[in-house]
């Protein structure tokens, strides 16, 4: 735990003194799309304003990637993803992946991301169906016996 500390106090001093940015994505809304089209507008605009103050050559892609932007990115759940994806680069060292391409990615692969919770919501109907299934029977079936020993009781009382 101290180690733990001692390490982000030196990270924070780093990032203090050399003035370097981070970028986190948490987890995020609708599987990740809201903070991923937030970073694809980043992306777009700090070309557009790179282009006009002459700071970088025209780029087919028309981006800046985040990895240039930022010195660390990092992310939790469908964030990690993004994070991952958003820093790697291809052979000639330039990025692999932008914004777009990981919200293509996460709307191809939906399904097979978040099959746990798709899965879960599926269990959680069954067994809200059984639950009521069995406690209708369950009713169901007490209701007869009663009916049952009502009339039975009935009968007793007409026969003696």
């Amino acid at each position: 735990m101290k180690c733990r500390l001692i390490g982000l106090i030196l990270l924070v001093n780093a990032v203090l003194a050399k003035q370097l940015s981070m970028l986190s994505i948490d987890a995020g809304g609708q599987h990740g799309t809201t903070h991923i089209a937030q970073i694809d507008a980043i992306e777009k605009m700090t070309y557009e304003l790179a282009r006009e103050s002459n700071c970088i050559p025209e780029r087919k892609e028309k981006k800046v990637s985040v990895a240039e932007i930022y010195d660390f990115i990092a992310g939790t759940q469908v964030g990690a993803i993004a994070a991952s994806m958003l820093t790697l680069q291809d052979d000639k060292g330039q990025p692999k992946y932008y914004a777009s391409d990981v919200r293509d990615f996460l709307n191809k692969n939906n399904s097979k991301l978040f099959l746990v919770k798709d899965l879960s919501a599926f269990i959680e109907f069954v067994i809200f169906f059984l639950s009521i299934v069995i406690t209708g029977g369950l009713f169901f079936g007490i209701s007869i016996c009663i009916f049952k020993k009502q009339k039975e009781d009935k009968f007793m009382k007409d026969t003696w």
